[in-house]
């Protein structure tokens, strides 16, 4: 018989590389006399877009992505782990060709103080003013954050400024946000202050004639049409699947956004998904485990509309044709919670919560007031205590 003071926690998503917040943080959370067990059930099945891929191959290799992008954007840990093996692979290649030289860097240059370059309106090449600032990664959670504050740190660390990531001196901001519509926002502001401020460096700043012009090679003050510095637009690595509030928010179709405060987004697709056909079998499978050892009381934590249906219909929520069972319905009522097993559903947020809703008139527990581990933590306890299950 399992341990009635642990409290089983299914986790419906494949678990995050190379560390899964949530399974940490259910690991090493207790409340009172009760822990949990934190066990995944794979919903989703991803699968990489080979030709986009190659084409951010591409333009890591080439510069093309300084050149065309001013920041990046990432709202899932599938498109983050998508673009770590971009990375990794060409600072792979990188290495290699580094270990080939002596006493040089890639391709037998020293890269120790490489600069990004461009071609300016004249045709000569100056040192791109861009290598001067940050390059944005915005994300829209600490899930997403971690991921790259890990990728970031490991290509800054590669000798003779090896990598083409790190050289564009990535700087990850955003993770405060929780929702893309917030995200949106927080972009919008971020992204042109910082274009201003490269503005004013390069083009309206006060200069003394014995100060040389930061940025262009030839130390002249640039125009301010100038390609060097106008406003980039942002990539936005995606999953088939998505919302398009950013790109929404940010080329405002509407109108009601000044024309200079706007901001291009080009959307990639770096992977596609599927529900697992697996799924349903797997989900009831640890059900069944869980009735035959005893217990009594599991927590199922919902991260997207995929696989909902299953879901509830192996709970015993919804019928054969999707209609909220009796139980559904009144599974906190005190005839249901005298049964030997119950079960929390909790939502990751709004999204998925919604669909419950709208679709099989299913309202569950919790929604997380932030889309975290501790989010999800803090809604899941307290509802247990209003139980009295903890």
């Amino acid at each position: 018989m399992s341990d009635p003071t642990t409290i089983p926690v299914l986790l419906l998503k494949t678990r995050s590389q190379p560390h899964d917040a949530y399974e940490e943080y259910f690991s090493t959370s207790q409340d009172g006399n009760r822990s949990f067990q934190p066990l995944f059930v794979p919903v989703l099945e991803h699968r990489p877009n080979a030709e986009n891929l190659a084409v951010l191959d591409e333009l890591l290799k080439s510069g093309g992505l300084a050149a065309k992008y001013g920041g990046m954007i990432f709202t899932s840990q599938r498109a983050v782990e998508a673009w770590t093996d971009v990375v990794k692979r060409m600072e792979q290649q990188s290495q290699g060709d580094n270990a080939s030289t002596t006493g040089t860097g890639v391709n037998g240059v020293d890269t120790s103080n490489v600069r990004n370059e461009i071609t300016g309106t004249d045709g000569t090449s100056s040192v791109l003013v861009d290598s001067d600032f940050a390059f944005p990664l915005y994300t829209v959670g600490p899930a997403t954050s971690r991921a790259l504050q890990t990728l970031v740190a490991a290509s800054s660390s590669l000798p003779n400024n090896s990598s083409p990531f790190g050289r564009l001196q990535p700087a990850v901001v955003g993770e405060h946000t929780g929702n893309g519509a917030a995200l949106a926002e927080y972009i919008l502001s971020h992204y042109n202050t910082l274009h201003a401020q490269k503005e004013y460096t390069f083009y309206d700043a006060p200069r003394l004639p014995f100060i040389p012009l930061l940025g262009p090679a030839r130390g002249e003050r640039l125009e301010k049409d100038d390609a060097r510095i106008r406003k980039k637009g942002l990539l936005f690595l995606v999953g088939e699947q998505r919302r398009d509030i950013i790109p929404k928010t940010l080329m405002d179709p509407e109108g009601k956004l000044d024309a200079h405060d706007r901001i291009e987004v080009n959307e990639m697709e770096v992977y596609k998904t599927e529900v697992m056909e697996s799924f349903r079998e797997d989900f009831q499978t640890r059900l069944d485990a869980f009735t035959a050892e005893g217990q009594n009381l599991v927590v199922v934590v919902v991260f997207s509309p995929q696989g909902c249906e299953s879901m509830l219909r192996s709970l015993g929520f919804i019928d054969k044709s999707s209609t909220l069972t009796e139980r559904g319905r009144n599974r906190w009522s005190p005839e249901h919670t005298k049964e030997a097993f119950r079960s929390v559903v909790v939502t990751i947020g709004p999204t998925t919560r919604d669909h419950l809703v709208q679709h099989y008139a299913f309202e569950p527990d919790v929604c997380a007031a932030k889309p975290s581990a501790q989010g999800v933590g803090d809604g899941l306890n307290e509802f247990l205590k209003s139980k009295a299950l903890i």
